[in-house]
C-alpha cells in the first residue's frame, strides 16, 4: 500500500505541473484528466460491489449510502464504504487538493521547498501520534501520514530518482524514505518492523533503500507499458 500511495505522488504532481505548458487553465484540465481516468472504473466497481457484497452476500445497501458513495465523499461524511478498499480514496483525494492548492499558490516546483513540506508532514504526524497516544482519542493519524507517502513520491520524482546533481537534496530524499517508515512504525508498530535496539537500526537503513528501489522499478514498468501503448 505504502508503494501505492507513493506511484500516485511520483505520477500526478509531475501531470499536473506539465498541464502548466499545455493548456491555458492547467488546473481545470488536470481535474478534468483525473476525473475521467478515475469515476468511470469507479462507479464500474461500486456497482459491482453493490451487486455481489464480498463481506456479507446477503447484504442491502441504502440509496443514499450508495449515492454518496458514487461521489466518492463518503469518507469525509463519515458513510461507510460499499467496498472496504475505498477508504483509501479520502487519501488521494485529499493529496490532489493539496496539490492544486500548492500549485495554484506556487509553493511547490523545486526539489528543496518539496523536502521541507514533506519533513513538516513527519513532524505533524508524530505530533498527532503522540497526542493520541497520551489523550486517548482517535485523532485521524493515517491520513497525514500516507499523505506524506504520497508527497515522497512527488519528492523522488523531482529528484530524478534520486540522481539529481543536488547531492544534498538527494541525500536528504534518501533518508526521508527511512523517517517514513519510521514515521509508519511510531503510530502502528509491528512485529515485523522493530524500531528499537541494533533490528529496528537495521532495518530502517535496509528501508531507506527499498522504497525508492521499489518505487523506481514500479514506475519504469509504468512508462514502459505507456510507451507500448504508443
Amino acid at each position: 500500500m505504502l508503494v501505492l500511495f507513493a506511484l500516485s505522488g511520483y505520477f500526478v504532481v509531475a501531470a499536473l505541473y506539465k498541464s502548466r505548458h499545455r493548456y491555458e487553465r492547467p488546473v481545470a484540465a488536470f481535474v478534468y484528466q483525473r476525473f475521467f481516468r478515475l469515476f468511470p472504473l469507479y462507479w464500474l466497481s461500486l456497482l459491482l460491489g453493490v451487486m455481489f457484497p464480498w463481506d456479507d452476500p446477503a447484504r442491502v445497501f441504502s440509496p443514499a449510502v450508495i449515492a454518496i458513495n458514487a461521489t466518492m465523499l463518503q469518507g469525509f461524511v463519515f458513510v461507510e464504504n460499499v467496498i472496504g478498499l475505498y477508504w483509501t480514496l479520502q487519501i488521494e483525494l485529499t493529496f490532489y487538493v493539496l496539490c492544486i492548492v500548492i500549485f495554484a499558490l506556487r509553493l511547490g516546483g523545486s526539489a528543496r521547498r518539496d523536502l521541507l513540506f514533506l519533513l513538516a508532514q513527519y513532524v505533524f504526524t508524530l505530533l498527532l501520534a503522540f497526542l493520541r497516544y497520551k489523550l486517548e482519542m482517535k485523532l485521524p493519524v493515517a491520513l497525514p501520514l500516507m499523505l506524506s507517502v504520497c508527497f515522497l513520491g512527488a519528492l523522488w520524482k523531482a529528484t530524478d530518482n534520486g540522481r539529481a546533481p543536488d547531492t544534498g537534496i538527494t541525500r536528504a530524499s534518501q533518508w526521508a524514505c527511512s523517517t517514513c517508515f519510521c514515521c509508519r512504525s511510531a503510530c502502528w508498530p509491528t512485529r515485523a518492523i522493530p524500531v528499537s535496539g541494533k533490528p529496528g537500526i537495521a532495518t530502517l537503513s535496509a528501508m531507506r533503500w527499498v522504497l525508492p528501489s521499489s518505487l523506481a522499478r514500479h514506475a519504469s514498468a509504468a512508462k514502459g507499458c505507456a510507451g507500448s501503448r504508443r
